[in-house]
This record gives C-alpha cells, sequence and structure tokens, in this order.
C-alpha cells in the first residue's frame, strides 16, 4: 500500500497515466497537478500551479497519455507545456476525449438552458495542437442530456439528462440516435429528483453506468447525506439492468475494471465499494480511514486501484 500525502485540499480528481507509472491528482481547491511516482510513492512534479489559480473543476488526461486537459488549459504532458487555452471548453461530465486521443469533444461552456426546446450541439476540439481554439460542431443531440461518454471504440456517444433518466445512445459516423430510453420519472418521489452526475462505458462495450443522486432541488447545497445509486444499462438496447446501493452517503466517483466485471465506487461515507457488474452485487469494501472520499481509479493493468481523500491519496494492490 501506498500512502501520498501533501496535497493541499481533497483529491478530486485521480488518473493513472496509460503504463500504470504514474498517478495524477488534482482537487477543486488545490494548485496545480500532482505527478506521483507509483513505485516509490514519491512527487514527480506539479504542472504549474501559478498558471491555474482558479479552481480545478476538471481534470482528462488523454488515453494515450501525451495529453492533458485541466480547466480550460490543453498540456503537453511529455513536454510538460501549455500548449493553449480552448475558448468555450466546457468542464466535468461535458467534457471527453476521443478513444483516439486526437480530439476532445463535448457540450460548449454556455448557458444551454437558453436552448432547452432545441438540440444541443456536442462540439470538438483538436487535442493534438489546440489549433484553432474555437471549436466547430461534431453532432446534435437532445436537449437537456448533458452528461457525456465515449464508448472506447469511439463509435457511439452516450448523452443522459442530469436532471432525469433520459438516455440517448448517437452514431457518431451519422450523428443519428440509434437507441432512446427513459426507464425513469425524474421526480422519484415527492418533491425528489434523481440528478444525473457522471456516466461510464465498460471497456467491453456491453454496459453503461450512471450515477445518479436524489436530491431535493430546494437545496441551496447538497449535504452529502442524499440517496447515490449507480444504474447499469445493457448498451446493446440500453436497458436498465441492475441498480448499485449501499452507500450511506453521496457517491463521488466511479470507475470500470479494465476487464469490465466490476466497478468501483467511492464516496462520503469513506468506503470504497466494488460491485459485481453482471449481478449487481457487492463482493468487497475498503475503509481506509481517510474520511470522505472524492475519487476512485483503477490502474490500466487491473491490479491496483487508488482512492482521494482529503488531503492523502491511497494505492493498494486489489487481491490484498
Amino acid at each position: 500500500m501506498l500512502l501520498l500525502e501533501g496535497l493541499q485540499g481533497p483529491a478530486d480528481f485521480l488518473q493513472f497515466s496509460p503504463d500504470g507509472a504514474t498517478l495524477l491528482s488534482a482537487g477543486t481547491y488545490g494548485t496545480g497537478v500532482r505527478l506521483w511516482d507509483l513505485t516509490s510513492g514519491k512527487l514527480r512534479g506539479i504542472l504549474q500551479p501559478k498558471q491555474h489559480r482558479d479552481p480545478v473543476r476538471s481534470l482528462l488526461l488523454s488515453p494515450d497519455g501525451t495529453r492533458l486537459v485541466v480547466g480550460n488549459v490543453l498540456w503537453d504532458l511529455q513536454a510538460r507545456e501549455i500548449l493553449c487555452r480552448l475558448e468555450e471548453l466546457p468542464t466535468g461530465p461535458r467534457l471527453l476525449f476521443s478513444p483516439d486521443s486526437q480530439t476532445l469533444a463535448g457540450l460548449p461552456e454556455t448557458n444551454l438552458e437558453t436552448l432547452r426546446g432545441h438540440s444541443w450541439p456536442v462540439m470538438k476540439w483538436d487535442a493534438r495542437t489546440g489549433q484553432p481554439p474555437t471549436p466547430s460542431e461534431l453532432i446534435r443531440i437532445k436537449s437537456g442530456r448533458d452528461v457525456l461518454a465515449f464508448s472506447p471504440d469511439g463509435h457511439t456517444l452516450a448523452t443522459a439528462s442530469s436532471r432525469g433518466a433520459d438516455i440517448g445512445l448517437y452514431d457518431l459516423a451519422t450523428g443519428t440516435e440509434i437507441i432512446a430510453v427513459s426507464s425513469e420519472s425524474c421526480t422519484s418521489k415527492k418533491g425528489r429528483y434523481l440528478l444525473g452526475n457522471k456516466a461510464a462505458f465498460s471497456p467491453d462495450l456491453k454496459s453503461l453506468a450512471i450515477l445518479r443522486t436524489e436530491a431535493t432541488l430546494r437545496m441551496p447545497i447538497w449535504s452529502g447525506n442524499e440517496t447515490s445509486r449507480v444504474f447499469l444499462y445493457d448498451v446493446a438496447t440500453a436497458q436498465q439492468r441492475v441498480t448499485l446501493s449501499g452507500h450511506r452517503m453521496n457517491i463521488t466517483s466511479l470507475a470500470f475494471s479494465p476487464d469490465s466485471r466490476t466497478l468501483a465506487t467511492a464516496s462520503l461515507d469513506g468506503l470504497v465499494k466494488f460491485w459485481d457488474v453482471t449481478t449487481g452485487k457487492e463482493f468487497a469494501g475498503f475503509d481506509w480511514r481517510l474520511g470522505r472520499l472524492y475519487s476512485v481509479a483503477i490502474a490500466p493493468d487491473g491490479m491496483r486501484a487508488a482512492v482521494g481523500g482529503k488531503n492523502q491519496v491511497i494505492i493498494w494492490d486489489v487481491d490484498s
């Protein structure tokens, strides 16, 4: 087990490098992106904290490990140099890399509510050079779907609504919606709503996981005690297969194992849970005494996992 310390605030974002040798960590209220050597557990460096004075609202590493997006800044990670700042770049579940690492795609950082009732444009940016910094249109999707996920083969875009269970799968080659389904009502109980937070495909393309939190929209801020669940859908039909529930507080992060058999979740209740994707049953749980947890990641070889708490990250062997 490795304990990484010295973070300034919660580790909201964690990503393993494709070769599994480095872990990247960042926090909304921290300074910069930390690169950790996973052999020694030592800090390799921090990417220009002075360049990221604004809160880090997203951290995205390209699948080939050569490009990094922090906020609206595109980095050449190998040279550790900033390529450019991208215009209208979104954050969080509205932005993602294409599987070939050539393109960034997402919903533009604009007031999408003004377009409600109309289709929304999914824009694309050149992830190799960042030029031009202004985006071009990739496809258009149904309005209200503001949580996105690329399929690992780059052929399909999954979209979900952050305020309901409306889901659509789009063929990126044609821009057509191939599957649309709404399996649950936006209002699950009187005065309470299912809010979509994150979406992810399994590496084998068979499952789509969507994290939803049930909350009242009257709350000025979430307390952390709302009910979070992960809904697993069959990609071929977009029909809901199983529901994962069991955390006592909000689920903050999820990650598939490379073999697609396991889904890991981290929660503000301080627990990491491993779930069987086929049955929806929890088969392992970990409490590393870090308090609230903000992120979870599984290494590309599936042998190690990492979880981020406040000021600390723990990495452990999954089979231990």
